[in-house]
């Protein structure tokens, strides 16, 4: 429990510092519709499991970190990001073989950076 009493969950606000809050988020679904989301401006759809993240404000530089996970029909399945750019990033989604390219029901991404 030490440390636990007093931390600051907007840590970032306290000691002044920028490249540990999100810098965007999203949850949307295969078809491309945004459930929710920050600095996220749309989705493209590039085929099945093949999609584009574009940023409502870019990103400083293209080295970020991304976050990805999908849920699909509670089956076990796969998801990673391709490429980066200041505008945009790619994620790709894969089912249990992790071969196969698949429409999850739901795919979410978090972006931390500069």
């Amino acid at each position: 429990m030490s440390g636990i009493i007093g931390t600051s969950y907007i840590k970032s606000k306290v000691i002044g510092r920028t490249n540990d809050i999100v810098k965007s988020w999203v949850n949307f679904s295969a078809s491309a519709s945004i459930r929710n989301s920050f600095n996220c401006a749309s989705i493209t759809d590039n085929g099945v499991g093949d999609f584009e993240v574009h940023f409502a404000t870019n990103m400083p530089n293209n080295n970020y970190s991304v976050v990805t996970g999908n849920r699909w029909d509670d089956h076990a399945s796969g998801t990673y990001f391709g490429y980066r750019y200041v505008n945009y990033f790619r994620v790709k989604t894969r089912g249990s073989g992790g071969t196969t390219a698949t429409d999850p029901d739901t795919i979410d991404a978090i972006v931390f950076g500069d």
